[in-house]
Parts: structure tokens; sequence; C-alpha cells
């Protein structure tokens, strides 16, 4: 008999995990996997967002950070790719029950080439730049200080919050964090204004698509976001905020009247 020791099988409680992500795969929609890809994007977020705010001597909070930021905005790609064609995301060298998805660079051209989808040629030179130094946290060491961080990490949180207002905007960006997590992510987008700009372009969009005359509509304070990015409908009683996606309920305070029927 054999002294040897048989290699072990990847199966955990029945599990084939070489072909658990396969088979989901093969068995989902292309809106699922979508979902299912988005989901851990948010996941990924919030983690990244939660570690910058915990704070460590030896800044190693800002490593986690970066990593997991990075992390969700090749996911938040992907999501928008398999919204469109999950076969997209399915890297051509996989050859075996694992399933293997495209990358960064790949997820880049594909959105571009084939979904049209418009990033500026500087964001996606900045975002490859951003993933080499995520592989070199992660597979070298960690070097940098915490001005290099910080614009970083506020530009990556900055880009995801405008990409969801230009290509995903059934997607509320506020609805996705917690208060504190929201908060540091409108401290990063003061830094760049990625989301601020977006927002007011998609406003001013539906604004000049508004027939004159046809309803009364004017451009408000969000007091979520804290920026004048809030479309209201005062015909219908109705606001968005084009930045955040906040839908208050009411009309903002400034704009009530003691017996005002929002008549015209």
């Amino acid at each position: 008999m054999s002294d040897r020791v048989k290699p072990r099988e990847s199966q955990i409680k029945g599990v084939n995990l070489p072909s658990f992500a396969e088979d989901r795969f093969a068995s989902s929609s292309d809106k699922e996997i979508s979902n299912l890809i988005m989901a851990n994007s948010v996941c990924s977020l919030r983690k990244g967002l939660d570690e910058y705010l915990r704070e460590t001597k030896d800044n190693s909070n800002y490593k986690y950070a970066i990593i997991h930021v990075a992390q969700s905005i090749e996911l938040l790609l992907k999501s928008k790719i398999a919204e469109h064609d999950k076969g997209l995301i399915r890297t051509s060298k996989a050859r075996s029950r694992r399933l293997k998805t495209i990358g960064l660079k790949n997820s880049l051209q594909i959105l571009g080439d084939k979904l049209k989808v418009e990033i500026a040629p500087n964001d996606v030179e900045a975002l490859k730049d951003c993933r080499c130094f995520r592989n070199e946290i992660e597979h070298f060491a960690f070097l940098g200080n915490k001005d290099v961080f910080d614009q970083l990490l506020s530009y990556l949180v900055s880009f995801y919050w405008a990409f969801l207002l230009e290509n995903m905007p059934k997607v509320v960006f506020r609805s996705l964090l917690c208060k504190s997590q929201f908060d540091l992510a409108l401290k990063f987008e003061s830094i760049w204004q990625k989301a601020y700009i977006a927002g007011k372009e998609r406003l001013q969009k539906v604004f000049d698509e508004c027939a004159p005359g046809e309803r009364l509509i004017s451009i408000g304070f969000c007091e979520s976001c804290d920026c004048d990015t809030l479309l209201i409908d005062e015909d219908r009683h109705a606001c968005k905020c084009y930045m955040c996606g906040v839908e208050p309920k009411d009309l903002p305070a400034y704009l009530r009247h003691p017996g005002d029927s929002n008549e015209q």
C-alpha cells in the first residue's frame, strides 16, 4: 500500500468548488449575473469605505481600503457589460470547469468598442494606473503616503459614483451606503467633482426636454448631498436629485408656503 498522500480534492460538503461559479453562470440570465456582480461590487465599496474610516497607526486601513475600492470598480464595469451580454465577461482563455472572467483592461475595451460606453481617455489611463498600484500592494509592498492614498481613493469613489449616474441611472447611489459611508463619499467627491458634473448634466438634459409651459419645473438644492442638483416638479409635488438619486416625498421646505395648493 502506497504511503503517498492522496491529492486534496477541491470539494467541500458536496460542493465542487471549481464548477460552483460556472454552474451558476450557465444557469442565470444576463440580468441575474449583472445583479450578482453589482451586489459584489457594492459590498467591496462599502468595505473599502469602512476600512478608510477605521484608522490605524500603521495606515494599514488605507491598504485594504484601496484594495476593496479598486476591486469594486472592476466589478462595477463587469456588471454593466453582463447587463448587455454575460458572455462578454468570460475570458476566452478559460478551458476548464473553473469560471474565469476578464480583467480591467478588457472590460474597458469592451465597454468602449462594443457597448459604446464613453469613458474619458484620461480616466481609462488613471484606472489602469490604479490597477497597477493595487497589484503592487497585493503582491509586493504597501508604499506611499496619506496624501497619495487620499487622492487615489477619492478619485476611485468619485469615478464609481459618476459611472453609475451616466450608465446605470436606476441604481441609487445614496441607497447603497450608510450615513458615515455616504458622508465620506461626499468628502471624496468634493475633490474630483465627477459625480457632481455628471449629475448636473443629466439634470439639465431632463430640464431642457420639458416642454415650455407643460409643467412647472425648477432646479433646487438637495439636502442629502448638499448640492443644487434637485429637479423639482411642482405640479406633481415630486422631486429627484440627479446626483445622489434620492427622491424626497415632499417639496423642499423653502418651496412650501402655508396654504399653497401648488396650482399655477
